[in-house]
């Protein structure tokens, strides 16, 4: 290409001078029979972008229900030569990290005996970089892979099929995933929970466990007489049916841990039903 970019190329009868021709001839219209030009293709806000020869010309809005990171190929029709292509910025295959280190990552056997501590954390179907992230760091603490401490991701499924199938597959491969709605629950002395984007050091939270009271612990950011969300546009929005005024007690943030013990719960439940403790 480098190399004949300054001759003329021999169109049918015609022919064209490629040293004096320019990208954009005719209108909005950027190509020239016989001509090379350089288009740029990426996903961009609301839809798909390209520029030709630097130049922005056409955008495509998004398919409904098609999230962009589900594109991860390319394909080029009609009378088009490519003479090089370069991709940069495209999905990985998850199916590669399902593969290279799935026995290293894989969620160890469960003790026959209570866990110290259950962690669930909050993700989507879509957020499988956000859970490698997790596995690859702080779900190496010694006390997780020894199995003192499990972590499950809890998920519900996806509108999209795919995204579900994929979250399939890593459930399979894994071993950590929890998918919603469910019934049963580990048996543990004390349960957390936490966001796919929180660093969690579980070490110094199993420390501080041993050194606080278990009866009644709620552990994290906690807050009191607290005013909600009215707000109906914010995704916090609570109503004046669940709350009149303040709440007495709450947690705030992406993490929180308390005592766990299945009949207790249902009884702080039943608690909270009957004389409305969380409002004044």
């Amino acid at each position: 290409m480098e190399e004949h970019q300054n001759l003329t190329n021999p169109i049918g009868d015609k022919h064209i001078d490629n040293s004096t021709v320019h990208a954009h001839v005719g209108g909005n219209f950027p190509f020239v029979e016989g001509s090379p030009f350089t288009a740029t293709l990426w996903a961009g806000l609301g839809g798909f972008h390209m520029t030709v020869n630097g130049r922005h010309e056409t955008s495509f809005k998004y398919r409904e229900n098609l999230e962009p990171w589900l594109a991860n190929k390319v394909r080029v029709t009609g009378g088009v030569n490519i003479f090089s292509a370069i991709a940069k910025g495209l999905p990985a295959s998850e199916d590669l990290d399902l593969i290279a280190d799935v026995e290293e990552l894989r969620a160890p056997a469960l003790p026959k005996r209570r866990l110290a501590l259950l962690v669930g954390v909050f993700s989507t179907g879509n957020n499988f970089e956000r859970r490698m992230a997790l596995r690859r760091s702080w779900m190496q603490y010694e006390a997780v892979c020894s199995g003192n401490v499990a972590v499950r991701f809890i998920i519900g499924f996806h509108k999209n099929s795919e995204v579900n199938s994929g979250l399939w597959k890593e459930a399979e491969a894994y071993g950590d995933i929890q998918l919603m709605p469910f019934t049963k629950i580990l048996p543990t002395k004390h349960i957390m929970k936490t966001d796919d984007d929180a660093f969690v050091k579980i070490d110094e939270v199993l420390s501080s466990l041993k050194e606080k009271p278990s009866d009644g612990l709620l552990y994290g950011l906690i807050a009191f007489q607290s005013s909600p969300h009215r707000d109906k546009e914010s995704k916090w929005f609570v109503s004046n049916k669940v709350c009149i005024s303040k709440f007495e007690l709450t947690s705030l943030g992406p993490c929180f841990c308390t005592k766990y013990d299945q009949v207790d719960i249902f009884k702080v439940c039943r608690k909270i039903a009957n004389r409305k403790l969380l409002w004044t």
